[in-house]
């Protein structure tokens, strides 16, 4: 998913680093890289013996900038499960429902925070006229 903020003059330099918090706070190790107009996170995750990943994108500008969320959920792969469990593959279907509701939380959690983050951060960025 994706959201597009115009007109709000945000320093995305800070807003990528407390987007970095918010998933460390999270427990996730995080890696924030930056290249032109985009700054790209990397998170990982271990949680019950399955290592969970996600990407955050934030690109553009001050006051027209993207933030993209990509967790790792295989849509694909769920749709599959009644297949897959009529062939003995429950086990496999829970493993990834449970990681379909975590990845479900964690992106709703993370648009709350992004909306108020982007909020706090209005005006904030200077004037580079």
């Amino acid at each position: 998913m994706q959201t597009q903020w115009i007109g709000k003059n945000a320093d995305l330099d800070l807003l990528s680093k407390r987007i970095e918090g918010f998933f460390e706070d999270k427990g996730f190790k995080m890696k924030l890289e930056q290249s032109g107009d985009t700054y790209t996170l990397l998170g990982v995750l271990r949680r019950d013996d399955e290592r969970e990943s996600i990407t955050v994108r934030v690109k553009g500008n001050s006051k027209d900038f993207l933030v993209e969320f990509l967790g790792k959920i295989g849509r694909f792969s769920i749709l599959l499960s009644s297949f897959v469990s009529i062939l003995g593959g429950g086990a496999l279907i829970l493993g990834k429902l449970k990681s379909q509701d975590f990845y479900e939380k964690l992106e709703r959690d993370f648009w709350s925070f992004a909306e108020e983050t982007v909020e706090q951060l209005t005006g904030s960025a200077r004037d580079v006229s």
